[in-house]
């Protein structure tokens, strides 16, 4: 009761994040500020308006890669450190993303870099022999989200 002896409405609270880990709308944020935070550390906070929005949409287009994946390309140049970061990782997040490396603007074929299944295991076998660091850790953890919740919808 308040002082008035009046009965105050009971209103039920609706979470602001959704409770299933999985959700978009609880993946989208976390994902945007993963990408924040590899190119911008402990001052991803304190980005522009405009490199928020692009980080929202790298992260976005991360999402969609492992459940309804939509045709969209980033371009960006290595003059741009935080940007390359952004773009690397959320390729790296992605189901199967395609990166072109241009040196001047070209109308050819791109030529393929690829490596075959021996190449694969040398660098499995490697890689088990090191441990991982954070910047690892935290994208092996993120894309491990990423294709749970691409698998759940």
């Amino acid at each position: 009761m308040n002082p008035q002896n009046q009965t105050i409405p009971r209103v039920s609270a609706r979470p602001i994040i959704p409770q299933n880990p999985n959700d978009y709308r609880y993946l989208l944020p976390a994902t945007t500020g993963y990408l924040l935070d590899v190119a911008y550390g402990p001052y991803r906070l304190t980005v522009a308006p405009q490199t928020m929005r692009q980080a929202r949409g790298l992260a976005s287009a991360a999402i969609r890669s492992h459940g309804m994946p939509e045709p969209v390309s980033f371009i960006t140049s290595t003059d741009d450190a935080p940007a390359l970061l952004m773009v690397l990782h959320t390729a790296m997040l992605s189901r199967d993303a395609l990166l072109t490396l241009s040196f001047a603007p070209c109308d050819g074929t791109p030529l393929p870099v690829v490596t075959g299944p021996q190449d694969a295991r040398t660098y499995s076998y490697r890689r088990s022999q090191e441990t991982m660091n954070r910047s690892q850790l935290d994208v092996f953890t993120m894309r491990g989200r990423l294709v749970q919740a691409g698998g759940a919808r």
